[in-house]
C-alpha cells in the first residue's frame, strides 16, 4: 500500500510535472531535504530497481535546493537516456482515491 501510495505522487503530487513527462512508466517516487537544505534527494522504484539522486555538500551547508528543484532534476535528465520497466499495481481493495 505504501508503493502504491508514493506512486501517486506523481499524478497530484510535488513531482507532477515528472509524472506528466513519463507517465506511462507508472514510477513510485519521493523527494526530500534536510534542515536547513542541506541535502536534496530523490527515489524512484519501477518494477526493477531503485534509483536515489541526492545533491549535498559534505561541510553540512546549505545546498538551497529543495528535492523537486535539486535531486529530482538529476533523475529526470536519467529518464532521458534510461527506460525504467513499468510499476503497475493494482489499487489496494477498501481504499478510496
Amino acid at each position: 500500500m505504501i508503493v502504491y501510495a508514493i506512486q501517486k505522487v506523481l499524478n497530484s503530487g510535488i513531482s507532477k510535472s515528472l509524472g506528466t513527462l513519463f507517465n506511462e512508466l507508472c514510477l513510485s517516487e519521493k523527494t526530500g531535504i534536510t534542515n536547513n537544505l542541506v541535502n536534496s534527494w530523490f527515489v524512484e522504484a519501477d518494477k526493477k530497481q531503485i534509483v536515489v539522486t541526492w545533491i549535498g555538500q559534505d561541510y553540512n551547508k546549505s545546498s538551497r535546493l529543495y528535492g523537486l528543484f535539486g535531486a529530482m532534476q538529476v533523475y529526470q535528465k536519467y529518464l532521458e537516456y534510461q527506460h525504467p520497466t513499468p510499476l503497475i499495481l493494482n489499487s489496494p481493495k477498501n481504499i478510496r482515491i
